[in-house]
Protein backbone atom coordinates (compact mmCIF):
# COMPACT_ATOMS: atom_id res chain seq x y z
CA UNK A 1 0.00 0.00 0.00
CA UNK A 2 1.19 3.47 -0.79
CA UNK A 3 0.79 6.22 1.74
CA UNK A 4 -1.56 9.04 0.83
CA UNK A 5 1.48 11.29 0.68
CA UNK A 6 3.00 9.16 -2.07
CA UNK A 7 -0.29 9.12 -3.92
CA UNK A 8 -0.51 12.90 -3.75
CA UNK A 9 3.00 13.17 -5.14
CA UNK A 10 2.14 10.89 -8.00
CA UNK A 11 -0.98 12.92 -8.75
CA UNK A 12 0.99 16.16 -8.69
CA UNK A 13 3.66 14.76 -10.95
CA UNK A 14 1.01 13.60 -13.37
CA UNK A 15 -0.69 17.00 -13.37
CA UNK A 16 2.63 18.79 -13.87
CA UNK A 17 3.47 16.57 -16.81
CA UNK A 18 0.08 17.27 -18.36
CA UNK A 19 0.58 21.01 -17.94
CA UNK A 20 4.07 20.78 -19.44
CA UNK A 21 2.68 18.88 -22.37
CA UNK A 22 -0.02 21.50 -22.94
CA UNK A 23 2.63 24.23 -22.70
CA UNK A 24 4.71 22.52 -25.36
CA UNK A 25 1.72 22.26 -27.68
CA UNK A 26 0.88 25.93 -27.12
CA UNK A 27 4.48 26.90 -27.85
CA UNK A 28 4.47 24.90 -31.05
CA UNK A 29 1.22 26.56 -32.12
CA UNK A 30 2.61 30.00 -31.29
CA UNK A 31 5.76 29.34 -33.28
CA UNK A 32 3.75 28.01 -36.16
CA UNK A 33 1.55 31.12 -36.20
CA UNK A 34 4.59 33.38 -36.18
CA UNK A 35 6.14 31.46 -39.07
CA UNK A 36 2.93 31.69 -41.10
CA UNK A 37 2.81 35.48 -40.87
Amino acid sequence: MKTSYENDNIELTYICEKINHIDKINNINLNFNIIKK
